[in-house]
């Protein structure tokens, strides 16, 4: 079998022992969650074993094919979607399915990523395409070129989104003309290049604490996550809010957010961890780790 990594490549659940590397390896993260909670590492909890299991599944696809894009033979979804509140667990079992992902399947390139940082990079690939950056050899075959984007856009007042909201019609620059190329369809977007060139170096990606806080943000994630998909990439991510329930009260969500919903529900499976415990509460309380890990933490040796 391929060698294991190094220990201290497994995400933010520290060096793992050789046992704990094994069950990973060879059984995914539903044991590997099993051995921690019989070691005391972990509690028992009900909520977070559902979402280990549906998590288990997807990594036994990717240990099985070990190359995403195969995946989506089989015509089921590729992510997995996790939402809940604050505390649950969600980031425990995203620490558990990339240390099984990346130990039985060394060979898939596998990112995690926190998600407001990877909209700063993607917002930073979009401003780099002035310069040419983006490679366009990366969309499908048979693309044609994005419809013109600007003020010389013919007979269309590009810089105007529909007449949908009270006013009638609102001006927010450029994710308008954005909305204008996804209502025509079949045209890839700037974002959608974008997306495919991001696409191209990935099997498996991780988003931690997914959300939409600003209307830039809203207008992009449809047809990146879209294409992301659509290019055989397997997404996971953590949320404290249902998709229906993101950007709350942002302008323009009705039009923006459900072609969002839409995308993530084609390929992700969305899941409610319903725990009713707190465990960072419950750590800041006691001033005990209580089995709690947030973003940036560190955990000894297990």
């Amino acid at each position: 079998s391929a060698a294991r990594p190094a220990p201290c490549s497994l995400a933010r659940l520290g060096c793992l022992s050789e046992d704990a590397l094994a069950i990973a390896q060879n059984q995914g993260p539903s044991a590997l969650l099993a051995l921690l909670v019989s070691q005391g590492v972990l509690r028992t909890d009900t909520a977070q074993h559902e979402a280990v299991c549906l998590l288990n599944k997807l990594w036994s696809k990717l240990a099985r094919d070990q190359v995403a894009d195969s995946l989506q033979l089989d015509g089921t979804q590729l992510g997995l979607y996790l939402h809940g509140p604050v505390g649950c667990g969600k980031t425990l079992a995203m620490d558990l399915f990339v240390a099984a992902v990346q130990t039985a399947s060394p060979r898939l390139r596998v990112r995690r990523v926190h998600f407001h940082d990877f909209l700063g990079e993607v917002h930073a690939l979009l401003h780099s395409c002035r310069d040419g950056a983006l490679d366009d050899s990366k969309l499908a075959k048979g693309t044609q070129p994005s419809v013109v984007m600007g003020p010389s856009a013919p007979k269309e007042r590009w810089w105007l989104l529909g007449a949908s909201d009270d006013r009638g019609r609102r001006r927010t620059g450029r994710a308008a003309s954005w909305t204008l190329e996804d209502r025509r369809g079949g045209a890839p977007s700037t974002v959608e290049r974008a997306a495919a060139q991001i696409a191209a170096g990935l099997d498996v990606l991780c988003f931690d604490e997914l959300a939409i806080t600003t209307i830039q943000d809203c207008v992009l994630v449809a047809p990146l996550f879209r294409t992301l998909i659509s290019s055989g990439v397997a997404v996971v991510a953590t949320s404290n809010r249902a998709p229906e329930a993101l950007y709350t009260g942002g302008l323009n969500r009705h039009i923006h957010l459900p072609p969002f919903v839409a995308a993530l529900r084609a390929g992700c499976t969305v899941h409610a961890v319903r725990s009713e415990v707190d465990y960072r509460s419950q750590a800041a309380a006691t001033g005990e780790a209580s089995g709690a890990m947030r973003w940036g933490s560190a955990v000894p040796t297990l």
